[in-house]
């Protein structure tokens, strides 16, 4: 009987440690108008970092993205060089959640002494907050592996209530 019981709880286990999580929809933030709905696809996890941030992490672990609502320090190219330590890092127009956005690329070490590429979406939703999303990745911008991390962000939802 104890056997039994035993290889039973070893088989719920190893089901739980091996079958990724369910895909997932996520209001961010979650009590903040406006907000974004965000699409997690099925094996990612989603942690509440502090000062309310969301990290979203792919089941690979191989693409992170953190979403914040952050005050604008009176531009987005400034917010964006405090996020990415770089003076006026370069940047294009763009569109987040229906938004109109800015991105802006840099580059970090990680301390494993790995290169990171770090793409930040500011978008502006009034003249004191913005949306700002980061993807932090080791791939190369175009890389193919980067495509489920590009849909979340492509497939971010703005919610005005």
């Amino acid at each position: 009987m104890k056997l039994r019981l035993l290889a039973a709880l070893f088989a719920a286990l190893v089901a739980l440690v091996t079958s990724p999580a369910a895909a997932e929809d996520i209001r961010f933030p979650a009590t903040f108008t406006p907000a974004l709905m965000i699409h997690t696809p099925k094996g990612w996890t989603s942690t509440k970092l502090p000062l309310d941030n969301l990290e979203i992490e792919s089941g690979d672990r191989t693409a992170v993205l953190t979403i914040a609502l952050s005050p604008t320090l009176g531009s987005p190219d400034i917010l964006a060089a405090k996020i990415l330590r770089a003076q006026s890092p370069p940047k294009a127009k763009a569109k987040l959640a229906g938004l109109d956005a800015f991105v802006y690329r840099g580059t970090a070490t990680n301390p494993d002494g790995v290169k990171l590429n770090l793409k930040l979406f500011i978008a502006p939703i009034d003249p004191q907050e913005a949306f700002a999303v980061t993807l932090i990745t080791a791939y190369a911008e175009g890389d193919k592996e980067l495509a489920p991390a590009n849909a979340v962000i492509a497939g971010l939802k703005l919610l005005r209530k």
